[in-house]
């Protein structure tokens, strides 16, 4: 059976060390980069309940990625064109 969106982003914040931990690395890299906004644990939370906000999907491959954990931000938000966002494939990404 396919993963769905909800398992992968669980299997992020697994991989980033439990959501306390997530969030305070997804506020830091956000911060350090200027791309998102500072996050709560129970924001973390959500994204396995509901989604994970597509400002949010590249600091979270980023951080997995930097883990030996990839998880791409069309694992987490299949419903974005990320090739177009990052214009480039998305192919090219995966590799």
């Amino acid at each position: 059976m396919d993963k769905t969106p909800s398992d992968w982003a669980a299997a992020a914040i697994d991989t980033l060390g439990g959501p306390t931990k997530a969030a305070a690395l997804i506020t830091e890299a956000a911060m350090a980069t200027g791309t998102a906004r500072p996050i709560s644990r129970q924001s973390v939370e959500y994204f396995v309940r509901e989604r994970v906000p597509a400002e949010f999907c590249p600091l979270v491959e980023q951080l997995t990625r930097a883990r030996g954990k990839a998880i791409l931000c069309e694992q987490l938000r299949p419903d974005i064109a990320w090739g177009e966002v990052r214009g480039c494939c998305a192919d090219a990404v995966k590799a």
